[in-house]
């Protein structure tokens, strides 16, 4: 977004300057020789140096206005910051749970396939080395 934003800035500010009678350097913006400085403009056109103090202060201004104002049509009171607090770690938590399953899952495959048990059928034990393993604990300190 702050991209889009950005772009949005710069070819704007260029239309507005294109469109005042910005004059550009010619030795840096056509790709000649930088011995041709003489070829630049002292000056730009009133319309251009208008249009460049209009750029810098009220249309930053402006903007800042309207942020101001939808920053006002949307207050955060203490009630509603609590609320999406608690629905943020309720989703946390869901996706840490899924996660889990998912690290799980991947264990006990790769057992089933140490094993040799390439079809899922064990006799249980797997399923305790891959609780182990995710409690942290030594899959080599229980007793198979």
């Amino acid at each position: 977004m702050a991209q889009l934003s950005v772009t949005c800035a710069f070819a704007g500010t260029n239309f507005a300057l294109g469109a005042a009678g910005y004059v550009p350097p010619r030795s840096t913006c056509s790709g000649g020789d930088a011995e041709n400085a003489i070829d630049l403009p002292d000056v730009q056109p009133e319309l251009v140096m208008n249009t460049m103090k209009f750029l810098i202060g009220p249309v930053p201004g402006f903007f800042f206005a309207l942020a101001v104002y939808f920053v006002w049509l949307f207050p955060i009171t203490k009630e509603m910051h609590e609320e999406n607090t608690k629905q943020v770690l309720k989703e946390r938590n869901r996706r840490s749970v899924i996660l889990d399953k998912a690290k799980m899952d991947e264990l006990a495959k790769k057992l089933e396939i140490g094993n040799g048990n390439k079809n899922g059928s064990g006799n249980g034990t797997d399923l305790e080395e891959v609780q182990l393993t995710m409690k942290g604990e030594d899959m080599g300190e229980k007793a198979l």
